[in-house]
């Protein structure tokens, strides 16, 4: 068990440099770490173009369309009195054992604007975005990758069993247009014979497990298909699928699709011989 905590420089540095980092893409993190927090930068402003819709279940959850605020030739932005949803340029992956809590930087409370933030919860991963309202009457300048926010991080008490799983993972964040499943050769000539493609984790776990990267796929391949005499990686096209994809975090805190839902066989372009070299591991893709 961990005390908690605030997670002083020295802490904030040694997670920045651990894999995966605490934070990624910042414009300088020399600069941007504080002695309490990291500092985090605008990347984007939007202004609100319509009404929202929030309940309890998030069944009827219906966010606002936005409309994108545009920086000047010398990469200005003057906000009128309103409100705003900002977005950051640093990607945060937040482990087991911390959470964090965002606060406006007194620079920006001082020009009369403020944010107004959620819980970063213990497993999230994204770039993170958050509500900014000017209150100045004569309204407020930022500049492309201004310091607006300071994040800071918290340890938990005890470490969370099981992390954030929100609509939000991954947001803002990238991704493959093809990502990977793996299958035994046999269940795969099976299976791409039907309409749809299951396999016993959806009914277990809700999902489909997938492979981001080559590099995942053979990590998974050798983890977990060892014994399989031939082993193939069905090559999905995102764009084609009809069921949720969602990225969740692992405990090796990488960001891992899952697929909510059966697998479309018409979303399956390709299939791909997972190789082995001359130890027995599996070293290549196709």
């Amino acid at each position: 068990m961990t005390p908690p905590g605030l997670l002083s420089k020295q802490g904030l540095l040694a997670r920045i440099a651990a894999t995966p980092p605490l934070i990624e893409g910042a414009i300088d993190i020399a600069t941007q770490v504080q002695p309490n927090g990291v500092d985090l930068t605008l990347r984007d402003i939007s202004r609100y173009d319509g009404p929202g819709l929030i309940d309890f279940s998030n069944a009827r959850r219906s966010l606002p369309k936005l409309a994108p605020v545009a920086f000047d030739a010398a990469g200005n932005a003057h906000l009128k009195p309103g409100s705003y949803l900002v977005t950051f340029n640093e990607i945060v992956h937040i482990p087991l054992d911390l959470a964090a809590l965002g606060r406006t930087r007194s620079s920006l409370l001082r020009c009369g604007a403020a944010l107004h933030t959620a819980v970063w919860d213990a497993g999230y991963s994204g770039r993170s975005q958050c509500l900014m309202v000017v209150y100045n009457d004569s309204g407020v300048t930022l500049t492309r990758d201004a310091r607006i926010m300071q994040l800071v991080f918290y340890t938990l008490e005890t470490a969370a069993a099981e992390g954030y799983k929100g609509a939000y993972q991954g947001e803002n964040v990238a991704r493959p247009s093809h990502i990977y499943l793996l299958r035994s050769a046999e269940e795969a000539e099976s299976a791409l014979k039907q309409p749809f493609i299951t396999a016993p984790s959806l009914m277990e776990e809700g999902f489909l497990h997938g492979s981001a990267t080559v590099d995942q796929c053979l990590a998974v391949a050798n983890r977990k298909y060892g014994q399989v005499k031939r082993l193939v990686a069905l090559v999905v096209d995102t764009g084609r699928l009809t069921a949720k994809l969602q990225y969740d975090k692992a405990k090796d805190g990488q960001l891992y699709p899952h697929i909510y839902g059966p697998l479309d066989r018409e979303a399956v372009v390709a299939t791909r011989e997972v190789r082995r070299d001359a130890s027995g591991k599996f070293s290549a893709i196709g």
